[in-house]
């Protein structure tokens, strides 16, 4: 099993409030707003849904990695290119 997600852990701390105070999951849980660049947010949404990603440059690459660390994706499968060094 992964790590939890920041996604995971975000709607699995709602639930387990839920279901420990009697409520309605269904109705408890909160939407989920990101405050993230949608560029880069587009392609981390491409990486868990399975899609392979490519970094376009080396500011491409450096954000990828950076949310990345801010969704507690620790296992992100970003090949290492000496050029964006």
């Amino acid at each position: 099993m992964l790590a939890p997600s920041y996604f995971s852990q975000y709607f699995k701390c709602q639930i387990d409030q839920a279901e420990a105070h009697g409520q309605d999951v269904g109705s408890a849980i909160r939407t989920l707003y990101i405050d993230r660049d949608p560029v880069t947010f587009r392609d981390i949404s491409l990486h868990l849904q399975g899609y392979n990603v490519q970094p376009r440059d080396s500011t491409h690459f450096v954000r990828l990695f950076a949310d990345a660390q801010f969704y507690h994706r620790r296992v992100f499968p970003l090949p290492v290119f000496p050029s964006f060094i």
